[in-house]
This record gives C-alpha cells, sequence and structure tokens, in this order.
C-alpha cells in the first residue's frame, strides 16, 4: 500500500508543478499533423500477441503517442497494421477536434494531415 501512495504523490506533485507548461508553435513553423505508425506483428514470444505504436506530430512537436500490447491475437500483419492506422486516426481526429474549438490554440494557417504506416 505505502509504494502506491509515493506513486500518487508522485503524480499530484507532478500534475501541480506542470499545470502551466505549454509548448509553443510558432507561425513560421509547418502545421503539418502527422502519424507516424509501426506495429510488431504476434512479437511476443509467450502469447503471440502485436504490439502496436503510433507518434503524432503538430509541426515539430510531438502532440500524441502510444504503445500497446493487444488483447487479442490477430491473424496476420495486415489486420494488426489496419488496427494500429485505425488508432492513430482515431487520435488524429480527436485532436484535430479539440484543437479546431478550443479557445487557447487558434491555427491561422490550414493544417495538412498526413497518416504514415511504417514498414520493416
Amino acid at each position: 500500500m505505502g509504494n502506491h501512495w509515493v506513486a500518487v504523490n508522485r503524480i499530484l506533485r507532478y500534475l501541480q508543478h506542470t499545470q502551466y507548461h505549454r509548448f509553443n508553435i510558432h507561425c513560421s513553423s509547418s502545421l503539418l499533423l502527422q502519424a507516424l505508425t509501426d506495429s510488431d506483428w504476434a512479437g511476443c514470444i509467450d502469447d503471440c500477441k502485436s504490439t502496436g505504436c503510433y507518434a503524432i506530430y503538430l509541426g515539430a512537436a510531438l502532440v500524441s503517442w502510444s504503445l500497446k500490447k493487444q488483447r487479442t491475437v490477430s491473424r496476420s500483419s495486415t489486420e494488426f497494421e489496419c488496427k494500429t492506422l485505425a488508432n492513430a486516426a482515431a487520435e488524429l481526429t480527436w485532436i484535430l477536434k479539440d484543437t479546431t474549438f478550443d479557445s487557447h490554440i487558434l491555427f491561422p494557417l490550414p493544417i495538412s494531415l498526413h497518416l504514415v504506416l511504417g514498414n520493416d
């Protein structure tokens, strides 16, 4: 139980000290919203489950990322790559929706959107 309180305390301290952190994207920088994805089909030797990841950049700033081991076994690498792409596309959609209506983030230029699948 003590380890959990230490972890909770650390998280609360982190949130307290980072509540005013922001990242700036200068007007001259490109507003390319880009998701890079990769997957490792049946990469776990023990249970043959796959791992998928994506990183989303707005210009040069990393704004979101995910690395997850799949809960079920995929029948093919194509099936799992499609799942990874779908997760990245859903996150891109959420980011576009959230930043479009957020009064603190204004985009003076149109945003280009790229979704890239990593190959071995």
